[in-house]
């Protein structure tokens, strides 16, 4: 007897899986978090911004959560950017760099990273409340705007 040929592994990053499921609009139509010079800001922007952190905090944590079907496995994988350690609650970081215009509103695309993070890795660590910061920094003038939200992930969704 043969063993069973195993099921495919699709893989996707939280960031295309947030912009396939929550994507509105025309298809042509990007904003100015993304283009051809933003890789390099973008990089600058986190370090800047990690590197005013206290030296307990950790950077570029990676998370997966994988679905299991009877027919395909989905591993969806990222990257938190920050997760400051403190004694009082878990706090996790999505940092995201703007240049030119903005209108000071926090992304909605943003927080659903933010959230799939936070969810990602509450499961875990077995966490139930959690803090999550939408931190923007403004190119070049490096103001820094912070959003907050106290969110208590499901617990519905097993880990395969």
């Amino acid at each position: 007897m043969s063993a069973p040929a195993s099921k495919p592994v699709h893989m996707i990053s939280v960031r295309d899986l947030i912009e396939f499921v929550l994507r509105t609009g025309d298809l042509g139509s990007e904003r100015e978090f993304v283009g051809s010079d933003r890789a390099l800001a973008g990089i600058c922007g986190h370090q800047k911004i990690q590197r005013s952190r206290p030296t307990s905090y950790l950077t570029e944590l990676p998370v997966e959560h994988r679905m299991e079907t009877d027919d395909f496995t989905l591993q969806i994988r990222g990257c938190i950017d920050g997760l400051p350690l403190t004694s009082e609650q878990v706090s996790l970081e999505e940092i995201k760099t703007v240049p030119g215009t903005w209108d000071h509103k926090a992304d909605p695309l943003h927080w659903a990273q933010a959230k799939f993070y936070a969810f990602m890795h509450a499961q875990e660590n077995g966490l139930k409340e959690l803090v999550l910061q939408l931190v923007y920094l403004k190119l070049p003038a490096g103001k820094v705007t912070e959003f907050r939200q106290t969110i208590s992930p499901s617990s519905k969704v097993t880990r395969q």
